[in-house]
């Protein structure tokens, strides 16, 4: 490495003078001399040979024989898994570094496809002079070349006329194969420096190759007299990068795969979206293909410089970085400020394990302003390279033309401009979760829609997952106890998944870990967002995990009778259903099935068989209305518990025991108890005057996650609709904004080149989304006429849909000519239904 600096830090015209370095990196090598030039344990390698047989054999003197290719002298060539054999590595196969000449394979950012030569996936390494050749195997393997290696660096301090060294090919020969290796030479003048290698033979159709890199850094040294190792920090950690970039056969460290933003501007505010391929697609071919994926950062500002965002300085005070307005990061323990691979000082910002989620909502906008929103995907960095590799962010791309108008951007960047709804729009609903009736319990409903990517032709289902818990009593032989672990959404016609999350893949904080069961579940202590498919999300609220009695809606529904009900410790959570208590004339309304005094009490403790009490009669039912089989709901079984031991029972002291019946018989058709229910007691009935009465009612409706076989059925109503009839009611609340137009607005986009002008507009807002404008002087001349058609969308980042209410005026008469200050009428007609608004509006210059 050898750098060059400015003695005194000053630049001419202002600015500061970086530090400049080159690193020598890669020689030429011989590889027909029988020596070890590198000293490597490996005689004579070579970069352009074929990989030959597939031998086992040793590695020079490396160590245990290995099988590995003739032509792969190091052995480091590592083949793919294809574990359907079909040819091609498919996601989650590992390819290796089998991945063909083109040296790219199916996790890297530029993939298009298996190789057309073949070389992809045929399980040997691949090389062709002029193409390319696979990672560690022949040109992309420094390691297979018997490289000689830096030989001499030499200064050269000035030269003019006289000096014939760098013009004369014989002294330049002379001078840099002496072997000699200028150290450090402290006057402030031009110089040249050589970096050489030799002497070696080079034939024709020979190549060889010599790789040097150019460095860059802000170290602040000024003087002569420098302490290389200590003035020069970070240019000495970008030779460290450099270096391992080298050893690890210039395989960089890449960001993760770019996400692909979509962003939906509305009333006040911007929905943004976005995939998931970076967080489940990235590989990183440095790190031997792993994902190293971390989280994503959401950049927002006004100009397409971005200028707004880039706040974040590094330790001299210099703007490096943009702040995010939205950051969320995998779960895994990487929070904080990294203290590896800073930046002059500033660590990077890897979050706080706030869990995944693929959308935001950005209520901070002002409606008729251009917002420009880039999505990045950010990596964990390498802590254990040099002084580590700071973690790496996407790119983007925001080209502009020569007036600053958009032409091209990247998939992770998107450009909006909020606004009203235009008359008459009617925005698109989620229609189905009213009135389902379903064994689970919770609040779904409608997220946030992008209704340009809605499909009104599609209903949709909604299906849970749950994990079945055995009984832990083996008293209990019905009914199951589960918890829900997943969901999933299944277009109901072809029956296939579009969406679904459980505890490999899930959104933000809808999942949680429970350190007992060692399970994810879903979390019921917050609402539950979904990232969007289809154009949809969706809220959830979810009640609880194991079933509770919700005692907000239980009770009676007819009468007031003072019963107590008591809800066991256990065994209710098997069958958690709606009950309904129904008492009537007949005194024989219910008796007793169980034969068998075996029941427990709430505390799943034996109650003693001589305070059981089943030859028995009631004067009402329970019935669980939760399951209706063949027009019948099923009736539970009621028992008494004699808690004074009587013989009797007494409404003061005594219970009465609800429970489920078995299905099983034994010993002469005799009938065991399933298990208990619930308790009904009237120990607080203070005279029989208040025992419930014929026609009383009492219900019980529990809590509980959603059973596998629940399906809740929805769809999208009124996408891309406009109500005609409420054109002419919306067109009053038109208005200019602003009004008065004083010199300049905060809608009017930012420029970045000096020499252009700065666009002037006001706005019309709630205007039909097609109409016509027309604009007067008081006294009746047409100063400019312009149509609106915003159900025409021109490009990927124009806003403008069956939603937008907003058109910008610039300010310009129908001759292109700046309008004069004073007064003006306008007048908005929808083109539909021909209904006319107008106002007029003040231009003060």
């Amino acid at each position: 490495l050898c750098f060059s600096w400015d003695i005194d830090a000053i630049a001419v015209g202002g600015g500061t003078p970086g530090i400049l370095g080159f690193a020598f990196l890669e020689s030429p090598g011989i590889s027909d001399d029988f020596i070890d030039n590198d000293s490597d344990g490996l005689v004579d390698e070579k970069r352009d040979n074929l990989a030959g047989e597939f031998i086992f054999g040793p590695i020079g003197n490396y160590g245990e024989p290995i099988w590995h290719w003739e032509g792969d002298e190091d052995g480091d060539w590592q083949d793919g898994h294809d574990a359907n054999g079909n040819g091609i590595y498919d996601i989650g196969e590992d390819p290796g570094d089998d991945v063909g000449l083109d040296g790219v394979g199916p996790y890297d950012v530029n993939y298009n496809g298996p190789d057309e030569d073949g070389t992809e996936c045929n399980h040997q390494p691949d090389l062709l002079e002029g193409i390319g050749a696979e990672p560690n195997f022949g040109y992309t393997d420094v390691d297979e070349s018997d490289m000689l290696g830096l030989t001499s660096f030499r200064y050269q301090l000035s030269w003019d006329s006289d000096d014939e060294i760098i013009k004369n090919d014989q002294q330049l020969y002379e001078f840099l194969n002496t072997g000699e290796f200028d150290l450090f030479q402290n006057e402030a003048r031009n110089f040249l420096e050589y970096f050489a290698s030799g002497t070696f033979e080079l034939e024709q159709g020979k190549t060889e190759r010599i790789s040097v890199s150019e460095l860059h850094s802000y170290d602040p040294i000024t003087g002569q007299d420098v302490w290389t190792d200590g003035s020069t920090p970070a240019l000495f950690r970008l030779k460290e990068v450099v270096q391992e970039i080298y050893s690890r056969d210039y395989r960089f460290a890449q960001p993760p795969l770019m996400p692909t933003l979509t962003a939906v501007p509305e009333d006040g505010r911007v929905i943004l979206s976005w995939d998931n391929l970076a967080d489940t697609q990235t590989r990183d071919s440095f790190l031997g293909n792993i994902n190293d994926f971390e989280g994503y950062k959401l950049y927002k500002a006004t100009d397409p410089m971005m200028a707004d965002a880039e706040i974040v300085t590094d330790g001299f005070g210099t703007p490096i970085m943009k702040q995010p307005i939205f950051q969320c990061d995998i779960a895994n323990g990487n929070t904080g400020f990294t203290d590896f691979g800073l930046i002059n000082g500033a660590g990077y910002y890897l979050g706080e394990d706030t869990g995944l989620q693929h959308y935001f909502i950005d209520n901070n906008v002002q409606n008729g302003r251009t917002y420009y929103y880039v999505l990045v995907a950010y990596d964990y960095g390498i802590e254990d390279i040099g002084w580590g590799i700071t973690p790496s962010e996407n790119s983007y791309t925001i080209e502009l033309d020569e007036n600053e108008e958009v032409k091209q951007l990247s998939s992770n960047v998107a450009v909006v401009i909020p606004h009203q709804f235009s008359a008459g729009y009617e925005a698109p609903f989620v229609d189905g979760f009213q009135d389902i009736e379903v064994f689970g319990t919770g609040d779904i409903s409608e997220g946030t829609l992008l209704p340009n990517i809605l499909n009104e032709q599609k209903n949709y289902v909604l299906k849970f997952d749950s994990e079945i818990v055995h009984s832990v009593s083996n008293r209990v032989q019905y009914g199951d106890v589960y918890f829900n672990n997943g969901f999933y959404i299944l277009d109901q016609l072809t029956r296939e998944i579009v969406y679904e999350e459980n505890g490999n893949n899930f959104s933000a904080n809808n999942f949680i870990y429970d350190e007992v069961e060692f399970e994810y579940f879903l979390n019921v202590e917050d609402k539950l967002i979904t990232n969007h498919f289809e154009g949809i999300s969706l809220n959830m609220e979810i009640p609880t995990l194991l079933p509770k009695l919700n005692v907000e809606i239980s009770g009676w529904t007819n009468g007031n009778s003072p019963i107590n009900i008591t809800i066991p410790d256990e065994e209710y959570i098997y069958f958690p259903f709606d009950y309904k208590i129904v008492f009537t004339e007949n005194e024989f309304e219910s008796e007793t099935i169980t034969t068998v005094k075996s029941i427990n009490d709430e505390h799943n403790n034996p109650i003693p068989s001589n305070q059981i009490l089943l030859d028995h009669s009631f004067n009402f039912y329970v019935e669980n209305i939760s399951n209706l089989q063949d027009s019948v709901y099923e009736h539970l079984d009621l028992a008494v518990h004699d808690v004074n031991e009587n013989g009797i029972f007494d409404h003061s002291t005594d219970r009465i025991l609800v429970g489920r019946p078995s299905t099983e018989t034994f010993w002469s058709n005799m009938k065991k108890w399933a298990g208990l229910a619930f308790i009904i007691d009237f120990n607080s009935i203070t005279n029989e005057s208040e025992l419930p009465v014929s026609g009383d009612e009492y219900i019980l409706k529990f809590d509980r996650g959603f059973h596998e076989s629940d399906s809740i059925v929805f769809n999208i109503k009124n996408p891309f609709e406009v109500n005609e009839a409420k054109i002419e009611e919306d067109m009053d609340k038109i208005l200019v904004v602003p009004n008065p137009y004083i010199a300049t607005n905060e809608m009017e986009p930012a420029l970045g080149n000096i020499q252009l002008n700065r666009e002037r507009r006001i706005m019309f807002t709630h205007i039909p989304a097609q109409c016509n404008i027309k604009i007067f002087t008081l006294n009746g001349l047409l100063v400019d006429e312009f149509d609106v058609d915003n159900f025409f969308q021109q490009n990927d980042w124009d806003s403008n849909s069956e939603s937008t209410g907003i058109a910008h005026w610039d300010l310009l008469s129908k001759e292109g000519l700046e309008i004069a200050a004073g007064w003006y009428i306008y007048i908005v007609e929808s083109k539909i239904t021909k209904h006319k608004k107008m106002g007029k509006f003040a231009i003060i210059k």
